[in-house]
């Protein structure tokens, strides 16, 4: 087991060292990033558009909110400033955020694609199968609104894990399995080395890198959680959309080409592993 040491920090934390922790690691655990009247502020928002969005859903006792692409652009480029989100700007507006976000995917374009707000309540039956995230490699933000542990939904994640994700995708491109989306990803839990309990306090962050493999936290009985979360993502060139585009086409020689006999079947496969009574939903998280 990897001593949490080695990836959680302090507020005051110079980012070469959180950049560092993630390319190790594929998590940064910054302790207070957010604290006092900022965490309040942040808290009242979250509850606020929670409370009021016409695009919060339910899945049990649990109430999300996902922040679409023009809504998140509006918020973090500042063309839209409202009061109900003036905080939320502030906290993904950061230069932490952007340094990391730059040393992550270097000249490549990208962008806060998403943000979810949710409120996490008497979920007690919920569970999620260990995964990694099926698309380009991506950086998730993750605030702790609340003091969160292993009986309030904690996050789960398998420390270092991330290389081992990106290598299970890009032996499937291999093997011909196109699109990102139709990549198997769920993980068994024999296969999971390092499994780590994220636990911080209210304002903590949590950075990783979504090639690794992760899985939502399981709330105790009457426990709840609440939680804030932006994902920075690959912005695709047109060049990427032409890869794409071929590769969905009968022009990728590769999905004939590739012997079935030459594959490696691994447990989590499709054909062999299924997950039982959940679909995975990267919601809930």
């Amino acid at each position: 087991m990897i001593p949490k040491e080695y990836y959680y920090f302090d507020s005051d934390s110079a980012t070469s060292e959180l950049a560092t922790s993630i390319r190790n690691y594929g998590i940064a655990v910054i302790q207070k990033f957010v604290s006092g009247q900022k965490l309040n502020a942040l808290r009242e928002e979250s509850l606020s558009i929670l409370k009021t969005s016409l695009n919060m859903h339910r899945l049990g006792d649990c109430e999300v909110v996902k922040l679409s692409v023009d809504k998140v652009n509006n918020i973090i480029d500042g063309t839209s400033i409202k009061e109900e989100t003036s905080t939320i700007k502030d906290v993904f507006n950061r230069n932490l955020v952007k340094d990391l976000s730059a040393d992550f995917f270097g000249n490549n374009p990208h962008h806060m694609g998403e943000i979810f707000i949710h409120h996490d309540k008497i979920r007690n039956d919920y569970t999620n199968e260990w995964h990694f995230d099926k698309y380009a490699p991506a950086l998730k933000f993750f605030i702790y609104l609340t003091n969160t542990t292993s009986e309030n939904g904690a996050f789960n994640f398998n420390i270092g894990s991330h290389r081992e994700g990106h290598f299970r995708q890009m032996l499937q491109n291999y093997q011909g399995v196109f699109p990102w989306d139709k990549i198997p990803n769920f993980i068994p839990e024999t296969e999971v080395l390092n499994p780590t309990s994220i636990e911080a306090g209210e304002g903590s962050l949590i950075i990783f890198n979504t090639n690794g493999i992760h899985r939502g936290g399981v709330l105790g009985k009457n426990k709840e959680r609440l939680v804030i979360r932006g994902h920075m993502m690959y912005q695709p060139t047109l060049l990427d959309k032409v890869i794409d585009y071929l590769l969905r086409s009968p022009l990728n020689i590769a999905k004939y080409c590739v012997h079935s006999s030459s594959k490696i079947n691994f447990k989590h496969s499709s054909e062999n592993y299924s997950v039982p009574n959940q679909k995975q939903d990267k919601t809930f998280e």
